[in-house]
């Protein structure tokens, strides 16, 4: 089979002639570059990639080496042996997490890339958007250098701005005095009711708290905190990363500068079945709408790839699913094309679809 050739391969140095030296990320020309808050799934989908290279399950991906600074990929993957998820990280020492990959078989071009994660907890994402200037440290310099990056969503951990405004019927002095922090007459005279809130915590700009832990979005008062929404610290993140790259607002990367993007909707096996036949790219759309629109405007379209991903097929909380994980551990990633709804057991399919784009979804 015949094959174009793939400028993320074969030593091509695409995307490197205007990136500063000290910007480069050493030793790999080709990078993807794992991103996404706790509690979104990037450390099981690390570790669930990471026993399926090792058991060999994975057709077209092959494990070259781990860094001696990397073991902690292992520690991610051992727990999933014994059917449970790994532990988010906490603070600490903190690793890059790197595994050195390869393609395998004839489908794909031969071609080899590193696979990096920094090993970071919320705390220090908190940082990044609470010191804007300062808060983004070498590390995170070099992974906005990048050739590719894959973003983790949790489908049901996504947050939304709250409801602010007052009942209709409330006089618009009120409302004015209420937007102002202004004291307002007692609960029974206007009947407000003020929503439950769950105090601010740092871990979460990626909105990836459980809903066991944030109270369901009624209706919120104008003085009560607010969590950042899903949709804004995602595109916070992404600006961050264009400004390193040095493009300018609306420039969509091509060329020597391309970028190619993967959403990972992780939990997509806990998505409601209807969601789940319209696909994670209408998911999104229906409930990030701000982040679709961000992204049509700053990126080509087909440099974008919307995925649902289960790196464990269902639930491992549930006794009895982790018992049938451990006779048969599989994930699996979904997406829709013109073929309708599509599914693959490979979960290797978001970095295939990085390196060599559309071809990859054609992979048997």
């Amino acid at each position: 089979m015949e094959l174009p050739a793939n400028p993320y391969c074969r030593g091509h140095s695409r995307f490197r002639h205007d990136v500063p030296l000290e910007g480069r990320l050493l030793n790999s020309p080709r990078t993807i570059a794992l991103l996404g808050g706790p509690s979104t799934g990037k450390s099981t989908f690390l570790g669930a990639l990471v026993d399926a290279l090792q058991t060999h399950r994975l057709k077209y991906l092959r494990l070259e080496r781990l860094d001696d600074d990397a073991r902690g990929l292992q520690r991610l993957a051992d727990p999933l042996l014994e059917g449970h998820y790994p532990q988010r990280t906490t603070a600490g020492p903190h690793l890059e997490l790197v595994a050195s990959l390869r393609t395998a078989g004839d489908f794909f071009e031969p071609c080899s890339f590193a696979l990096r994660a920094g090993d970071y907890d919320g705390e220090e994402v908190d940082r990044l958007f609470r010191d804007r200037i300062h808060g983004w440290s070498e590390e995170w310099r070099n992974r906005a250098h990048a050739d590719a990056l894959i973003l983790l969503l949790r489908a049901d951990a996504l947050t939304r701005l709250p409801q602010i405004a007052p009942p209709a019927e409330i006089e618009e002095a009120t409302r004015w005095r209420l937007l102002r922090g202004e004291p307002i007459p007692i609960k029974g005279e206007l009947g407000l009711e003020r929503a439950p809130t769950a105090p601010l915590h740092p871990e979460h700009v990626f909105g990836a708290m459980s809903l066991d832990e944030v109270p369901p979005p009624t209706r919120a008062m104008p003085t009560d905190p607010v969590r950042v929404p899903t949709a804004i610290s995602i595109i916070e993140l992404l600006q961050f990363i264009r400004h390193v790259r040095q493009l300018a607002p609306g420039e969509r990367p091509q060329g020597d500068r391309q970028l190619r993007i993967a959403l990972l909707v992780s939990a997509w096996d806990s998505v409601a079945p209807e969601w789940r036949q319209a696909g994670p790219a209408a998911y999104l759309a229906h409930h990030l709408p701000l982040l679709e629109d961000f992204l049509w405007s700053n990126f080509l379209p087909e440099d974008v790839f919307r995925f649902g991903l289960s790196s464990t097929g269902g639930d491992l909380r549930n006794p009895d699913y982790s018992e049938k994980y451990l006779d048969n551990p599989c994930g699996f990633v979904e997406w829709v094309d013109m073929r309708g709804r599509q599914q693959r057991s490979d979960i290797g399919l978001p970095l295939y679809w990085l390196l060599f784009g559309e071809h990859a979804l054609s992979a048997p």
